[in-house]
């Protein structure tokens, strides 16, 4: 004799955990970072942003070659004059027309496709393996309809003819 069916049911306390996880990313993500604290520290955080124009493999923060000394000494001149960290790196790009030196794209226009379109890749995935695992925990075909309701009601009625009555 197997056990009764018991119909799944569905809750959502399983998922808390993945979404306690993805708002703590967020916060971090968001209020993590709070920029360079002084002049030195956001010259060197611009400067691993550029590759140096010279070496392979390095940036202008981690070169010696006299081509990042000079980006560098830029990079700087610009931090005094108070420009932002966009402008400085606009400025130090198009200092280079031939050469891309910029390590990260900018997060606008066209190539901003970069930024978004892994998070993009994510939120789709684990959309799909939701609705993958929860069409995988419903039971196939098991769903009655009225031609089954019709024959259990026949059935129990053959059933309550032969039987005694029950006082």
């Amino acid at each position: 004799m197997t056990a009764p069916h018991r119909p799944l049911r569905r809750t959502w306390w399983p998922w808390l955990p993945l979404v306690a996880v993805v708002l703590i990313g967020l916060v971090v993500g968001a209020l993590g970072s709070t920029g360079p604290s002084s002049n030195d520290d956001r010259i060197f955080a611009i400067a691993k942003q550029i590759k140096c124009p010279v070496c392979a493999g390095e940036t202008v923060a981690e070169s010696n070659v006299e081509s990042s000394q000079i980006i560098r000494d830029e990079i700087a001149r610009q931090v005094e004059q108070g420009r932002t960290d966009e402008q400085i790196l606009t400025s130090i790009d198009r200092s280079f027309p031939d050469k891309a030196l910029l390590l990260t794209p900018p997060a606008s226009g066209l190539s901003g496709i970069v930024w978004v379109l892994p998070v993009a890749a994510l939120v789709l995935a684990l959309v799909g393996l939701a609705i993958a695992f929860r069409r995988w925990h419903e039971p196939a075909g098991e769903r009655a309809d009225d031609t089954d309701r019709a024959l259990v009601a026949e059935a129990l009625s053959h059933l309550d003819e032969g039987a005694p009555t029950r006082p």
